[in-house]
């Protein structure tokens, strides 16, 4: 039987003061927030995108020399061209027609549709075209677009529309951006820019009843408006893009040339394209007596080439057992069956089911010479990487293979590193049962870094030599979040990225950065020279190129840049190194009372735009030339803000029953008066005390407290920090929670008998126990989103979005309770509500 305690949150009625407004829930729709950011490459130019939670947003386009904008309504998706000459983007239709079409539930051609734009920066010109269908550009060009059209069907009186068949292709319109000159090209299914942009790949699927056009893949040379076929092929096949090597020179795809219908999964082909080539020939198929007995070649994972273009990357699936489609019968029941050692309970394998369907196993073969297969991934380790790009010697895998019925209760995660030969297919356990959490493969493929939770140290393998070095061996500062405070081993703060040439990694500690050489044969080196833990200062590489990425190395001798957190002011702000320095100093570029966002910067250093926001300031776009010393404002996207009674926030400190000093958020209305008396209301999760300077847009939610609007309509808003005690995470609660509301309520503007409490998921837990502990405080209304009230049903409970049964979350995790039911149900019986509901 379930029973469920229903809590209210009273809304406490107080007389408002003053001129400005209250937030109602009218105003969510319209409140704005800033979307994505770019910089031209030059630093001339810049667009933003400006988002409403719902209805129409729109872009705006920034000359950065003279700061002038032009407004373009419903503009979404832009990307400037490489040359910073050209933005292209999309316009989206009214979003009211949009929702009323679905509404009325229209058929797709019938749906509004976009327009594709193109804006000239330099000339403020603006072509558009309508009915967008798609549309792609190169990445490293921007001579040419192509894009797709779907105008509404012709209507005329007497006029039949022409019938297409199911996959037929349309006309695709081949685009100068810098001249206009347009090309066309018919019956286009599928279509994409060689990286350079000099070659259009597209697969053409002509109508069944056209005798004079092409099935195939064919590559367009817009230089010169030539077509040439790779392979011609009937419409019973079917044919997909190339992927090409990096001169150009060579390219692979997937086919499927068995015309009879049954066999039209079961028969793969590669086929690869060489320059000079008349057509491109098959390179393997399922034929291929090299393939594992019982496998097939898949084209669920992307082929990949390396960089040299002398191998071929690729899956392979076990061929499925044909579906039973001879009963016919409308009742026939569907069987799960299921074995209790199985490694993953049953929920687990049904939400995984098409995963598993579409699982390949990652294989190679070489280019050049007789194709020589050899199967790379296994059953026992199913994810591989091969490093440097494609190019390495050596593939890796991090597999918990052997611990996958343990994972269900044991949260810490433990794995082995296996190291493969590219070659030979073999295999060895470099390091077995790790408990690993973070780890990074270096750019060349040279060495594998990874962190131990079981002892706190990083280790470091040379994967051409097979050894291990433990890289902060004899080192007393700690590698592991210091704040952990569950019943699991702690993690890492993780790595900051490689240096060219494999010659460093950077690794965080909770304040500082170090450089270790990977061989361990260099001490290593704190970079921010020790500012991080001497001003309690976190130190985190960014990369504001957005050409950067993660995986791609820095330069040893180059600028890095830092974001900086205050942890005692809670102030973010940024600072660089010039390493190329003849003696390298931190250098402070700001710290302020604010969050930044979609900090992007030019090519070449100087300009950066970004967003920046706190509590009364909403999110605007900025620009800086000279390292933050000037800050131009943008934008003003919620002007409307100041028509509110908004509001304040301040950082409060206090002590836990325990004697620990946490810290917490208190809001306070705009027109806050120390002579009256306010109600309020404490919200809490976990830690929130890092959200300062963090701005809180009005928006509607499911079940927790929008502070802005509660603070607008004159309450006064508590957000406590809470530090868990292993074992009893229910009284941690009240031991942190309830010091900080009877310290605030010694205020006189605090109304002590008007006291609320609100939580959501784990703050709805914590609520629910809250209030069967009345002898702590007398809480005048409560609100619990989502909570437990019952952790000994809960622990085999099954979670809604993995499957995976909740056990390992009360023995390791977010629960804390740190043993099993069987172990300590006098914990379990403490910290769950409903045994107390009576004193509710």
């Amino acid at each position: 039987m379930k029973r469920i305690i229903t809590i209210s949150l009273v809304l406490f009625s107080v007389v408002s003061f003053g001129q400005k407004k209250a937030l109602d829930h009218s105003v969510y729709d319209n409140w704005k927030s800033i979307g994505d950011i770019q910089v031209s490459d030059n630093g001339k130019y810049s667009v933003y995108q400006v988002n409403a939670q719902e209805g129409d947003g729109y872009l705006v386009a920034l000359n950065l020399t003279n700061l002038q904008q032009k407004t373009f309504e419903r503009g979404t998706s832009a990307r400037i061209t490489p040359d910073g000459r050209f933005a292209t983007f999309s316009i989206k239709p009214l979003f009211i027609q949009t929702k009323e079409a679905r509404i009325k539930k229209s058929k797709p051609d019938q749906m509004p549709k976009d327009t594709l734009a193109i804006y000239n920066f330099e000339t403020g010109d603006l072509r558009k075209f309508p009915y967008l269908k798609g549309y792609k550009m190169a990445k490293l060009s921007n001579r040419y677009l192509a894009f797709q059209t779907t105008p509404p069907a012709d209507t005329a009186k007497g006029k039949k529309p022409v019938k297409m068949d199911k996959d037929q292709g349309t006309e695709l319109y081949v685009y100068s951006i810098t001249t206009g000159f347009s090309d066309t090209l018919r019956n286009v299914a599928d279509y994409d820019f060689s990286r350079g942009g000099d070659t259009l790949f597209f697969v053409s699927r002509p109508n069944s009843k056209d005798s004079v056009n092409k099935a195939g893949l064919f590559m367009y040379t817009p230089a010169n408006r030539s077509v040439k076929p790779i392979f011609l092929a009937t419409l019973k096949q079917s044919l997909k893009l190339p992927v090409v090597s990096e001169d150009n020179s060579r390219m692979v795809f997937y086919a499927k040339l068995d015309t009879i219908k049954q066999n039209k999964d079961k028969f793969i082909s590669i086929l690869e394209y060489r320059s000079g080539m008349p057509e491109a020939r098959i390179l393997i198929d399922n034929s291929c007596a090299s393939l594992p007995e019982g496998m097939r070649i898949s084209e669920n994972r992307s082929l990949e080439l390396n960089k040299e273009g002398t191998r071929l990357f690729f899956g392979i699936s076990p061929v499925m057992r044909e579906k039973d489609t001879t009963n016919k019968e409308p009742d026939v029941a569907r069987l799960d069956i299921w074995h209790y050692a199985e490694p993953y309970v049953q929920p687990m394998q049904l939400k995984n089911i098409q995963r598993e369907i579409r699982k390949s196993y990652l294989s190679k073969i070489e280019l050049d010479g007789e194709p020589s297969f050899v199967q790379l991934a296994k059953e026992e380790y199913e994810n591989v990487i091969v490093p440097a790009k494609w190019s390495s010697q050596k593939a890796l895998s991090i597999t918990n293979f052997d611990y996958r019925i343990e994972s269900q209760w044991d949260a810490n995660p433990k794995r082995d590193l296996i190291i493969i030969d590219i070659n030979t297919g073999s295999s060895r356990v470099a390091a077995k049962g790790v408990y690993m959490s973070s780890y990074s493969i270096s750019p060349d493929g040279n060495f594998f870094v990874w962190y131990d939770n079981s002892d706190k140290n990083w280790y470091s393998l040379d994967i051409m030599e097979e050894k291990i070095v433990k890289l902060t061996n004899g080192m007393t500062i700690s590698f592991a979040d210091e704040l952990h405070d569950s019943p699991s081993m702690a993690s890492s703060y993780g790595t900051g990225g490689w240096i060219e040439g494999d010659k460093a990694v950077y690794i965080y500690d909770r304040y500082d950065i170090w450089k270790f050489d990977p061989k361990g044969e260099r001490a290593p080196e704190n970079i921010t020279e020790g500012k991080g833990a001497a001003e309690k200062l976190t130190f985190r590489i960014i990369r504001p190129d957005r050409e950067l990425r993660d995986s791609e190395p820095l330069k040893e001798k180059s600028i890095l840049y830092f974001s900086a957190f205050d942890n005692k002011t809670k102030e973010n702000g940024f600072y660089s190194k010039d390493i190329s320095a003849r003696k390298p100093l931190m250098k402070r570029w700001n710290m302020e009372p604010f969050t930044f966002a979609s900090v992007v910067m030019s090519k070449r250093g100087k300009e950066i735009v970004y967003s920046k926001a706190n509590f009364t300031n909403s999110p605007n776009v900025w620009v800086s030339k000279d390292h933050f010393k000037t800050q131009n404002k943008l934008s003003d996207i919620n002007p409307q803000q100041a028509d509110y009674n908004w509001g304040s926030v301040e950082l409060v400190s206090w002590k836990s029953a325990t004697g620990i000093e946490l810290e917490g958020l208190l809001y306070k209305p705009e027109n806050f008066d120390p002579t009256r008396k306010y109600p309020m209301i404490a919200y809490f999760y976990e830690r929130n005390s890092d959200l300062l300077h963090a701005y809180r847009a009005p928006a509607p939610s499911r079940s927790t407290i929008n502070i802005p609007y509660f603070v607008s309509n004159e309450y006064i808003v508590f957000v406590p920090d809470i530090v868990y005690e292993i074992g009893h995470p229910g009284k941690s609660a009240i031991d942190c929670i309830v010091p900080g509301v009877k310290m605030l309520c010694e205020n006189p503007w605090i109304d002590s008998e008007n006291v609320a409490i609100q939580g959501q998921s784990w703050g709805g837990y914590q609520v629910a126990y809250m209030i069967t502990q009345p002898e702590s405080f007398k809480w005048r209304a409560a609100g619990a989103g989502a909570p437990v009230a019952n952790m000994t049903s809960a622990y085999g409970g099954i979670r809604w979005g993995s499957g995976m049964v909740r056990q390992f979350q009360y023995e390791h995790t977010q629960s804390r309770l740190g043993k099993t039911p069987w172990e300590a149900l006098d914990l379990y019986i403490e910290n769950s509500p409903l045994f107390f509901a009576d004193k509710v």
